[in-house]
């Protein structure tokens, strides 16, 4: 809340990055408006709820290291945004990894005896399929009808949706290849 006093000294502005590190994190933490910032907070406040088994520093880890990345990625192939904030794109990201731990917690053969005992995360099952789901067709969604304006004054980010999922898959992935050794 702090931040969003004078948040166009923490967006990403694409031509500051260089000069003013802190934009690579900080861009991801303001937001547009304050309708955009509720909107977010909502969804972030309500990750603990929908995926219980995800821990705080998890959580914490993943966003720490994909911010910067998900500002590269957006200052490589999006020349054209000079400004850029909001938390929308890492939380893409951050649901569909907690989607996909979820859904793999449930089913892989060393974890599914306490898991059963743990009847509740059984219920997890369906929330993190829909969950996967929904994030795939948001995106081929968002893909096929481009960014639309919204009553929020901006347009919406699309790119940084995509890549903050991508970049969810891909901690899923390296989190599974890490656990294996």
């Amino acid at each position: 809340m702090l931040l969003q006093q004078a948040p166009s000294w923490f967006w990403y502005q694409r031509d500051l990055l260089a000069t003013e590190p802190w934009r690579w994190w900080t861009g991801h933490i303001v937001h547009l408006s304050y309708q955009h910032w509720l909107l977010d907070g909502i969804a972030m406040l309500a990750l603990p709820f929908i995926f219980p088994l995800l821990r705080f520093r998890w959580a914490v880890f993943f966003l720490s290291i994909a911010a910067p990345l998900l500002t590269g990625c957006l200052y490589v192939t999006q020349p054209d945004w000079t400004i850029y904030a909001g938390l929308s794109g890492l939380l893409h990201g951050l649901y569909l990894w907690a989607a996909l731990l979820t859904w793999h917690s449930i089913w892989s053969a060393n974890t599914l005896k306490r898991v059963t005992a743990f009847k509740a995360t059984l219920r997890q099952e369906p929330v993190a399929a829909l969950v996967i789901v929904g994030i795939m067709i948001k995106l081929i969604y968002e893909a096929v009808a481009g960014s639309p304006n919204t009553d929020l004054g901006f347009e919406i980010g699309t790119a940084a949706h995509a890549w903050g999922a991508l970049l969810g898959g891909l901690a899923f992935i390296m989190q599974r290849l890490v656990s294996r050794r």
